[in-house]
C-alpha cells in the first residue's frame, strides 16, 4: 500500500523545483547577457580597429601626397632660381629691373605657385662698387635708389630686384644679409655649397602692400662671377657676387 508525501514534504519539493527553475532562466538568461556583452565588446573593437586603420591610411596618404608636392615645389623651386641666377651670371652688370619683371611674368609665378609671395635679387658689392651701382639703379627707373648697408667688412648686400614691384620702394637697397642670423645662415650655406638653400619659417622683410606679415620660407641660390674658379669653398666665396631667392607663404602653400 503506497503512503502519500506529507503536505509539508510536496510543498518543499514544489518549493525547490520552482527555485532551480528560476535559477534556470537565470543562468539562460546571464548566459545571453554575458554572450551579447562579449559580441557587442568584439564588434565594437573590430570597428574601433577599421576606423583606426582607416583613419592611418588617410593620414598616410594626405602625408604621401604633401610630401609629393612638396617635392615638386622645391624642384620647381630650385629650377626657377637657378635660371634666374643663369640670366643674372651670364649678364653682369647688364639686367634691369624691367628685364627681371619680365622674365619673372614670363614663369607665371604668382598663378603657378600658391602661396608666392615674391622673387628677388641682392647684389653683394664691394664699397668701390656702391656708386656705379647706384647710378645704374636710378637711371633704370629707381630714382631714390641708394645701397642702405654699412657693410660686411669689404662688402655690403643691397635689395636690388624685386618682383611683384608693387612694394613700397623704402625696400629697394635694404642690405638683406644683416637682417638676422636666420637668413644669414641660409645664405652662407647657398654661397658655400653652391646650391639651392632654405629658412626655417620666419617672417619676411618683403610684403605686398596691405598684406599683414605672415610666416614664410625664403629659397637662396648664389649667383657668381662665372670667370673665376668655383671648386672649393673659398673660391666659391670669393666668386660670390649676390643671390637670387623666392619667399613662400606657409600657410597659403599648405592650404593649397
Amino acid at each position: 500500500m503506497n503512503q502519500e508525501a506529507p503536505p509539508h514534504s510536496y510543498s518543499v519539493q514544489m518549493q525547490d523545483r520552482a527555485l532551480i527553475r528560476s535559477l534556470r532562466h537565470y543562468a539562460v538568461g546571464a548566459l545571453l547577457f554575458a554572450l551579447g556583452s562579449a559580441l557587442t565588446l568584439h564588434l565594437w573593437q573590430t570597428a574601433e580597429t577599421r576606423l583606426e586603420e582607416t583613419v592611418r591610411e588617410r593620414l598616410g596618404e594626405r602625408t604621401r601626397k604633401l610630401a609629393h608636392q612638396l617635392r615638386d615645389r622645391v624642384h620647381g623651386y630650385e629650377n626657377i632660381l637657378f635660371g634666374a641666377a643663369g640670366l643674372l651670371q651670364a649678364n653682369p652688370g647688364r639686367v634691369s629691373p624691367a628685364q627681371w619683371r619680365t622674365f619673372a611674368e614670363s614663369l607665371a609665378l604668382l598663378e603657378r605657385y600658391k602661396g608666392f609671395n615674391g622673387m628677388s635679387y641682392v647684389a653683394m658689392l664691394s664699397p668701390a662698387e656702391v656708386p656705379a651701382h647706384e647710378a645704374r639703379m636710378r637711371q633704370w627707373g629707381v630714382p631714390d635708389y641708394r645701397v642702405k648697408g654699412d657693410g660686411h667688412g669689404a662688402v655690403s648686400s643691397a635689395l636690388t630686384f624685386i618682383y611683384p614691384d608693387t612694394y613700397t620702394r623704402n625696400t629697394y637697397g635694404v642690405d638683406i644679409y644683416a637682417t638676422g642670423p636666420v637668413r644669414r645662415v641660409a645664405i652662407d650655406r647657398a654661397r658655400d655649397l653652391g646650391q639651392l638653400s632654405f629658412t626655417k619659417p620666419l617672417v619676411p622683410m618683403v610684403n605686398p602692400d596691405g598684406k599683414q606679415p605672415a610666416s614664410a620660407i625664403l629659397a637662396y641660390v648664389p649667383v657668381y662671377d662665372v670667370s673665376l674658379p668655383r671648386g672649393s669653398v673659398a673660391e666659391r666665396r670669393a666668386a660670390f657676387r649676390g643671390f637670387a631667392f623666392v619667399s613662400t607663404f606657409v600657410r597659403e602653400m599648405l592650404d593649397s
